[in-house]
């Protein structure tokens, strides 16, 4: 709901799937999809495979479906991605009309403008100002995944890229021309236009100037039918065409459906889950900085607990409280998005955007917005849909002034030069800083600073590692020790203090040295008392130093490292190296003491990602463990806990993970 191909290997589109088609995602390790393509075929369709992530998009009628695909080799998760039935045809256009809170409505509609009014939104991101600078460079391309643009508007052809246009309805890509145009039987099918005025409408004279007005942009549209439904297989398509495209942002004001939120404990939210975030990162892995609005419902993102009544949208809702944070809004909860809310025009907090210390990023204009509309008309909307793409715009600045930086490069600039946005210009509720909040996180985006820009993109930083995964303490007592490495990963070394967190009971930790510049090693020594308890546990060490913190885990035990009922597990290699941004890298996990052992990731960094196969083994049986390296991800050793779960059975053990430049 509103709030990418030429090198992924193509499966046969088949023909339009029949009414009661159900549409599925089949989740594999990435790159060996062949199996599941095959046995696909036999119990369905295959739609589209995008097999370097590992995802296909299936259409079946067959009701055993899911089970059927389960075994199959590769084969690590299948659910679907939709409550209601594939529709064919006409039939797409006749479904009843619902609400749809993030398409947001227009209001104040009118025709072109002889002139170019500043707005109010402009003004309080210094936009006006920037246009002075530089109004970006026509290398730059944002991807607008929403409900399409109308591209013969006289405020965005001059900017509007064509042959990277595509429409993703039904998760496949069609680029015949005009594909990507929204459909006035379509619910908020002015809302993808009404995005792209605010990013990149060209100065000429004529309605509005949007916020990097020399800057490209290109639809990529991914709702579908007279709903508009973000399906998860649309946006699935549009993040891996906007990686294969060489988009540097794509904007995302919506969130996917029909599930508000996806929890992992059922089989098609949780697929829905995997298949955009894996989708999402091979996008940022490709050089896309992904920007998403945080959502109209006015909720508290950092709350113990969720609700949704509004779920699944496209069936018959359920009620569902006291959700966990575990079930994710997708994509904003996807690690690397940046998340917009919505600021007013008197710079208070537009009171339905959705909130929370550390969830949302920065800030922007979200209330009474005007920007384009189909047909050569004008028109205000409010939501954080709104807000979304004035960083969209700010980030396209940036990478104009800043052609070779990397995403992260990127986030670090937007961040660093937002507005310091006080909680005392939000209201009651916020909590956190002047410089970072609750309701405005880094602040409201600057675009003059991106425009004068000429700075390096930042470039300090470190990494922080243990030379191994665990210390043993053969009873209470006894003392241990470890090795605390950092190394240099940009710029000059800076002063590093030191700290152990997560130490139990009748166990100290001592440094020597207590401070090191980057790049120096210390010892730090364990001792235990005779009141500790035995047991495992999970120690942080944190290196703090002028620009950032980084952190390294270890495992701790006294006593026995099996108690008695425990899971045993152990790894074919201690440690495995893989390159930062690669794919493909694997180990063996075997696990016995029980039947039915699920496997998991704990600790696992932002920049990796882990897929078991298979995640569900018997006493004595191994699973290949296949481990991502995304770009984001700075080179270290990274201490990652493999669980193990059967009924009240637990196990673990620590692998690590070397990435390298």
């Amino acid at each position: 709901m509103a709030c990418g191909y030429a090198t992924t290997t193509v499966a046969t589109v088949s023909p339009v799937a029949q009414a009661a088609d159900s549409a599925y995602l089949v989740i594999t390790e990435p790159g060996n999809t062949q199996a599941a393509k095959d046995a696909v075929a036999q119990n369905g369709k295959v739609a589209f495979a995008y097999d370097k992530i590992g995802v296909i998009v299936a259409r079946s009628g067959n009701a055993d479906f899911a089970e059927k695909l389960k075994p199959v080799s590769g084969v690590q998760q299948v659910g679907k991605s939709r409550t209601a039935s594939v529709p064919s045809g006409a039939a797409m256009w006749g479904a009843t009309k619902v609400d749809r809170p993030m398409l947001e409505p227009s209001s104040n509609v009118t025709g072109g403008a002889a002139a170019e009014p500043v707005e109010w939104d402009m003004k309080q991101i210094k936009a006006d100002q920037a246009w002075s600078v530089t109004t970006g460079s026509k290398d730059v391309v944002t991807g607008i995944l929403d409900t399409g643009v109308d591209d013969t508007h006289e405020d965005l052809s001059a900017n509007f890229d064509a042959s990277k246009s595509v429409s993703c309805v039904g998760g496949v890509p069609n680029t015949a021309s005009g594909s990507w145009r929204p459909k006035s039987n379509e619910s908020g099918s002015d809302h993808g236009t009404h995005v792209a005025g605010t990013i990149a409408a060209a100065q000429n004279n004529k309605g509005i100037v949007g916020v990097a007005p020399g800057t490209k942009i290109a639809a990529v549209k991914v709702a579908e039918g007279a709903n508009s439904w973000f399906y998860a297989e649309n946006v699935i398509c549009g993040f891996v065409w906007a990686a294969e495209h060489k988009f540097k942002v794509t904007n995302n004001s919506y969130y996917v459906d029909p599930w508000l939120y996806n929890c992992p404990d059922d089989a098609g939210q949780k697929a829905i889950a995997e298949g955009v975030k894996r989708a999402a990162q091979y996008a940022y892995n490709g050089g896309v900085v992904n920007v998403a609005a945080i959502g109209n419902q006015g909720s508290d993102f950092t709350a113990k607990t969720r609700s949704d009544s509004s779920s699944p949208n496209d069936g018959s809702t359920t009620n569902r409280p006291n959700l966990s944070k575990d079930c994710l809004s997708i994509p904003q909860e996807i690690p690397g998005m940046i998340n917009v809310s919505g600021t007013t025009s008197s710079g208070g907090r537009y009171t339905g955007s959705n909130y929370g210390l550390n969830v949302v990023d920065v800030a922007a204009p979200g209330q009474d917005v005007k920007s384009t509309l189909p047909g050569n008309q004008y028109g205000s909307k409010t939501g954080t849909s709104m807000a979304s793409p004035h960083v969209a715009g700010v980030v396209a600045l940036l990478a104009s002034t800043h052609p070779n930086a990397s995403p992260d490069e990127l986030k670090k600039l937007l961040f660093t030069e937002a507005q310091d946005w006080p909680c005392s210009k939000g209201g009651a509720g916020c909590t956190g800083t002047d410089a970072k909040n609750s309701y405005f996180g880094e602040g409201v985006v600057d675009a003059l600073k991106a425009a004068q820009s000429d700075e390096p993109a930042p470039g300090q930083d470190f990494s922080v590692s243990t030379d191994q995964p665990s210390v043993k303490l053969a009873k209470p007592g006894d003392s241990g020790a470890l090795t605390v490495k950092t190394a240099l990963v940009k710029g000059d070394a800076q002063q590093l203090d030191l700290s152990a967190a997560g130490l139990p009971a009748g166990v100290s930790a001592s440094f020597d040295p207590a401070s090191v510049k980057s790049g120096d090693s210390s010892k730090l020594s364990l001792t235990s008392t005779s009141s500790a308890k035995a047991g495992s546990y999970r120690i942080t060490v944190t290196a703090k130093g002028t620009s950032a913190s980084r952190s390294a885990e270890f495992e701790l035990v006294i006593g026995s490292d099996t108690p008695s009922g425990a899971l045993s597990l152990s790894t074919s290699v201690p440690k495995l190296t893989i390159k930062k941004g690669s794919f493909g890298s694997n180990f063996t996990l075997t696990a016995s003491g029980a039947d039915n052992i699920q496997l998991s990731a704990a600790n696992v960094p932002d920049g990796l990602s882990f897929f078991f196969n298979p995640q569900t083994v018997n006493s004595g049986g191994s699973s290949t463990v296949g481990v991502w390296s995304w770009f984001s991800i700075q080179p270290g050793s990274y201490q990652v806990t493999l669980n193990a779960k059967s009924g009240t059975q637990t196990g673990s053990t620590v692998i690590t993970i070397e990435v390298t430049a």
